[in-house]
């Protein structure tokens, strides 16, 4: 007759909310009965991350422009969000600003690997191309520093 196997309940709220049973365990160690599967919680401050690396590498090879945040999102309370829009907050508007020599401006949307834009973010990005100040997407550097050749802004990297 085969040993009877203790299989624990799978846990709510778990943070990929799955758990897998462990395959043939000796029984030595309860605690190996269960096995958590990988967490694949979403990781909140790539964007952020990313941004600040921008911010930096533009500062760093671009001193001649003006590069800063537009923090447009977070959490806010109700009240704050209403006061917010009151005063001028647009919903969708892009991350960072340029201003470059020459009444230039250019606006970078920054996005996780995986992240889209919202329908805000699109109806902006198509009333700035309108306008005739299309805004660069930026995952990575990489994107940043292509953005600022096409925009034709000088850099120390390009004068190398």
């Amino acid at each position: 007759m085969a040993a009877k196997r203790n299989r624990a309940p799978l846990a709510a709220g778990s943070a990929s909310g799955m758990l897998s049973l462990a395959a043939e365990r000796s029984g030595d160690n309860p605690a190996l009965d269960i096995i958590q599967a990988p967490d694949r919680r979403r990781d909140t401050n790539a964007e952020a991350r990313i941004q600040a690396a921008i911010v930096e590498y533009v500062r760093l090879v671009a001193p001649h422009v003006l590069i800063f945040a537009i923090p447009n999102g977070g959490l806010r309370t109700k009240a704050e969000a209403a006061r917010l829009k009151w005063t001028g907050v647009v919903a969708g508007i892009p991350d960072l600003a340029i201003v470059a020599p020459g009444r230039r401006v250019f606006f970078i949307e920054v996005k996780a690997p995986s992240g889209a834009l919202s329908l805000d973010q699109r109806a902006i990005r198509d009333w700035l191309i309108a306008l005739g100040s299309p805004p660069a997407i930026c995952r990575s550097i990489d994107d940043a520093r292509r953005a600022l050749a096409a925009w034709g802004l000088e850099t120390r990297e390009a004068a190398r």
